[in-house]
């Protein structure tokens, strides 16, 4: 759980995934309004295929992303990241930029040995 500081949220609480968690409490403590975020799952570069109100689409998985309010970008930028705008399927941008994470496991062997130093730092 991570607490945000987006002020249109309800939740000032909310799940992200663990590889990504430790980053994104950065980046909101570094004043970065965090939309959404995902690590991709280690799956990055993989061909997906997904259907939503507007058809079906074929891409790949995104590496580990978030999603950041337009009023960050230039806090982001200067925290080293490259956002850039992000259009929805209905081509809509909504003030919204997406940047890619500096952490998180872009292979399903990268989730292996990021899990197994969790489990070698933090004991059950």
């Amino acid at each position: 759980m991570v607490d945000v500081i987006n002020p249109n949220q309800v939740r000032k609480r909310v799940p992200v995934d663990a590889c990504i968690s430790d980053e994104i409490k950065q980046l909101n403590m570094a004043g970065v309004v965090t939309l959404g975020c995902c690590c991709g799952h280690g799956s990055a570069g993989k061909i997906t295929e997904w259907e939503n109100g507007f058809g079906r689409w074929k891409g790949f998985v995104e590496p580990p992303h978030a999603l950041i309010d337009e009023e960050s970008v230039e806090q982001a930028q200067k925290l080293g990241y490259r956002p850039f705008p992000y259009t929805y399927a209905d081509g809509e941008q909504c003030g919204v930029s997406k940047m890619y994470l500096k952490t998180g496991c872009l292979t399903e062997a990268a989730c292996a040995q990021w899990k197994e130093r969790e489990e070698q730092r933090t004991p059950l």
